[in-house]
């Protein structure tokens, strides 16, 4: 990593809004970020558009392809 990029933690609920996977990519593209941690929030049980009560495990489920996919 070089020190001109801004280091960034993603912290989101990315087994709810699929717009959250969206904005998960974009940052993963920018080349002025540096992105050391993904956290998978969880919400209370029947929250949101996940109503399973495994957000956290969901999340790491439906960001593990992304990663995949974009190397």
């Amino acid at each position: 990593m070089t020190p001109d990029r801004a280091w960034v933690i993603i912290d989101n609920d990315l087994s709810g809004d699929p717009g959250d996977l969206f904005r998960t990519a974009l940052h993963l593209m920018s080349p002025s970020v540096a992105i050391p941690l993904i956290v998978g929030s969880h919400l209370p049980k029947g929250g949101g558009v996940d109503p399973s009560g495994y957000h956290a495990g969901n999340a790491a489920g439906r960001v593990q392809p992304l990663l995949t996919v974009m190397g």
